[in-house]
């Protein structure tokens, strides 16, 4: 089935439809002014994803048949969880300025392309994948992000020097492959 229209429900707080066979696209979600955890993941959704949701702090989308662009992300200040992996997304990846409470970004296995944005100013940043898209250009910076943990570039078209690792003490996984990176691989002393 699809899901209906949430029009009137103004109080609303989270909203949890995942792992479902729910199809069709994802309703209006203006008005719903307190959501702030909206999980549709693992269903048949198609469409765009909308936009609007201001205190939003989990917004999972993954495993759908979701298309269009992402759209763009600013004024989402208090966004924590991002995950949009398993669509059909293209386009670039919005500015992440301004996303400092973020700590997850997952877009994975979508046909995103363009170049990653700066990740500077997102200290919060625990994990970071973005395997398997249309990706170009070079890695940006990853200094500042001292609690990242997991990071997954593989399988996109990225290229030039992999950037210092120094800093990130707590990576625990960094998965590459797939890309057309050269140079020297950076120091991995104080990688614990």
């Amino acid at each position: 089935g699809t899901i209906p229209s949430l029009s009137g429900l103004t109080n609303l707080r989270t909203l949890y439809l995942h792992s479902n066979e729910l199809s069709g696209t994802i309703p209006s979600l203006s008005g719903l002014t307190y959501l702030y955890r909206l999980d549709l993941s693992s269903n048949e959704l198609s469409g765009t994803i909308p936009s609007g949701l201001t205190y939003l702090n989990y917004l999972y989308l993954h495993s759908n048949e979701l298309s269009g662009t992402i759209p763009s992300l600013s004024g989402l200040t208090y966004l924590y969880h991002l995950d949009l992996n398993r669509n059909e997304l293209s386009g670039t990846i919005p500015s992440l300025s301004g996303l400092t409470n973020l700590q997850k970004l997952a877009l994975g296995d979508n046909k995103l392309s363009g170049t990653i944005p700066s990740l500077s100013g997102l200290t919060n940043l625990r994990e970071l994948n973005l395997h398997n898209n249309e990706l170009s250009g070079t890695i940006p910076s990853l200094s500042g992000l001292t609690n990242l943990y997991y990071l997954d570039l593989s399988s996109n078209e990225l290229s030039g020097t992999i950037p210092s690792l120094s800093g990130l003490t707590n990576l625990q996984k960094l998965s590459l492959p797939n890309n057309t990176l050269s140079g020297t691989i950076p120091s991995l002393s104080g990688l614990t």
